[in-house]
């Protein structure tokens, strides 16, 4: 137990369906469950800055009444009790007009802590560090909400993703993290940076929250989760040429422990070329047209053949680990040279530019303590079987333990370094 607060600091690793459950049944208050991740907020924050905007006195005010609402046996949503939070991007719920998205979220019960880290548009720097070493850079644009989630501050954020903005991240931090089919989740409220790429992200330690999580946003719809074993297969070209070969060789582990059929297919390179999505970015703020149309016919053509054989991809979320923050190129095994700013997003890029769903699922830890993720591509609608592979790779592979974030210091420069 923790003598500040009396309640056990283990609290703080639930996930939000556990949280959920245990809340709904009585056996865990909304308030404890809050004192819990605002003691770790206490410990990891001041080192991770992950928060732009933290309004715990909004928060306490909203976990006694859910408590209330448990003791009356009121009608609980999904979420009741359960602390969330948001990338900075999005309005609000204290903002004139909220965001769709945190609308439905407090709708199903949950408790909005606050806004997290983003660059501003058009950049890269934002304060936020890596939970896992504050030397390397935790991604960008949604990094704020994957290092919140990482440190365990909350178990549950939406991000936004462009051209992997939620799955670099959620990658390099180790979390779990969602960019759904296109169009699927309203984006009213959300300041866009690109109005024909940017979809709303979800950011989770578990498979099993993302799922929750998009269901609520859905509107309560849950995903048909289909029949049979979805087939798996793993892509080779793009997916394979200037990859770090530890996180080839977790693509592999993972394909193996999933015993991955029909085994490796061919996709049109054309989609990982950064000059297809360099015009959408724009902030119009309205989608002019399916960013697909601007690939070649035979592109299109290619990626759905390529799911004629295959339900799901299985390919590297990024192609290196979190590089150094004073870094800017990347150096790769056949002794090339890329910069950072183009290597990150490479992998990413075709999901976004398709509209298909992908799924960053983390799956183990480098050499050199980094986290290593894999991604799941479905076809478009096929959020369910993303995250029926993705809780197959969690049970196959080890979770990863919690970051060692909360035993950070700060030097005289003001920057987190890693006590010892």
């Amino acid at each position: 137990m923790s003598a500040a607060t009396g309640v056990d600091p283990a609290v703080a690793e639930l996930d939000a369906v556990a949280a959920s459950r245990l809340i709904r049944a009585g056996a865990l208050s909304p308030v404890d469950l809050l004192a819990a991740l605002a003691e770790r907020i206490e410990r990891t924050e001041p080192g991770v800055r992950g928060f732009a905007d933290l309004r715990l006195d909004r928060a306490w005010s909203a976990a006694r009444d859910a408590e209330r609402q448990v003791l009356r046996g009121a009608d609980l949503g999904p979420l009741h009790g359960v602390p969330v939070a948001a990338k900075r991007l999005f309005a609000m719920p204290w903002s004139a007009r909220p965001a769709e998205v945190l609308r439905r979220l407090e709708d199903a019960g949950a408790i909005v802590l606050g806004a997290t880290w983003a660059p501003n548009p058009g950049g890269f720097t934002a304060p936020t560090r890596n939970p896992w070493d504050p030397a390397r850079t935790p991604g960008w644009s949604s990094s704020g909400s994957a290092a919140v989630v990482a440190s365990r501050a909350v178990p549950l954020a939406l991000g936004s993703d462009t051209v992997g903005s939620v799955r670099i991240p959620a990658a390099l931090c180790g979390v779990a993290g969602l960019r759904p089919t296109q169009g699927v989740l309203p984006r009213d409220g959300l300041a866009l940076l690109s109005a024909e790429l940017d979809e709303v992200g979800l950011l989770a330690r578990t498979v099993r929250d993302l799922a929750l999580a998009f269901a609520v946003l859905r509107g309560g719809r849950t995903p048909d989760p289909g029949r049979g074993r979805p087939r798996i297969a793993v892509p080779g070209g793009g997916f394979q040429d200037r990859v770090d070969p530890e996180l080839l060789a977790a693509v592999e582990a993972v394909a193996a422990a999933l015993d991955a059929r029909p085994g490796r297919v061919a996709v049109p390179a054309e989609a990982f070329d950064r000059r297809w999505s360099a015009p959408l970015m724009h902030t119009s703020g309205r989608r002019d047209r399916d960013p697909a149309a601007r690939l070649p016919a035979a592109v299109i053509a290619g990626w759905a053949a390529a799911f004629d054989r295959a339900d799901v991809l299985l390919a590297p979320a990024v192609p290196v680990p979190a590089g150094r923050l004073d870094a800017t190129t990347a150096r790769h095994a056949d002794g090339s040279q890329e910069d950072y700013v183009a290597a990150y997003p490479r992998l990413c890029r075709p999901a976004s530019l398709l509209g298909y769903p992908a799924l960053t699922v983390p799956c183990g830890l480098s050499a050199a303590g980094l986290p290593v993720a894999v991604q799941l591509i479905g076809r478009p609608g096929g959020e369910a079987e993303l995250f029926r592979v993705g809780a197959a790779v969690e049970r196959a592979r080890p979770p990863l333990p919690a970051p060692p974030a909360a035993g950070w210091t700060r030097d005289q420069e003001g920057v987190p370094t890693c006590a010892e």
